[in-house]
């Protein structure tokens, strides 16, 4: 959403519950930085929950509005985004690993994204195409590669126990 759709919005509702009093700017631009990332469609969806609510005027707007843009979501589940993952037979998910092997018989690893798909979106990594870089890296052995896990791998793993660690002395 833009600010002005906010601000018509904030308008709006504060007509419908009789508000005399305008919010203040800084609370204002507060208020639509904690919330300027839901998009404009759902503002109208979200205004006419708040006018149902029998509570009149909510003491915290903006969880309100996350709160019912969470319910849009769930009302329309296709407005969420999709992730998208491409088969691509030169990368995996975008990253494409090799290593170098260096004059004293050391490797050394390098990512570069795919610029084939394109997958990736990770900034600060070039781009490279697999087949101009096998003529001067050699691609990373299975067992090498960083396993990833996903969000709710990591989620999962919260507050779970750390496991034993060796201590050298």
């Amino acid at each position: 959403m833009v600010r002005s759709e906010f601000e018509m919005m904030l308008a709006r509702l504060g007509a419908f519950y009789e508000r005399k009093l305008k919010p203040l700017d800084r609370a204002v631009e507060q208020w639509f930085e904690r919330v300027k990332y839901i998009p404009g469609e759902a503002l109208d969806w979200i205004e006419k929950r708040i006018q149902d609510d029998p509570g009149g005027w909510p003491k915290n707007i903006t969880t309100a509005i996350k709160d019912l843009y969470l319910q849009w979501l769930d009302a329309h589940p296709e407005k969420r985004a999709q992730e998208r993952k491409l088969e691509c037979d030169e990368c995996e998910e975008g990253l494409i690993h090799v290593r170098k092997i260096s004059h004293r018989g050391q490797y050394y690893n390098f990512v570069f994204r795919c610029a084939k798909c394109r997958q990736s979106n990770l900034s600060g990594i070039s781009f490279a195409r697999i087949g101009d870089l096998l003529a001067e890296y050699e691609r990373q052995p299975e067992e090498w590669k960083p396993r990833s896990r996903s969000t709710k791998q990591m989620l999962n793993g919260i507050g779970q126990p750390i496991p034993e660690t060796r201590v050298y002395r």
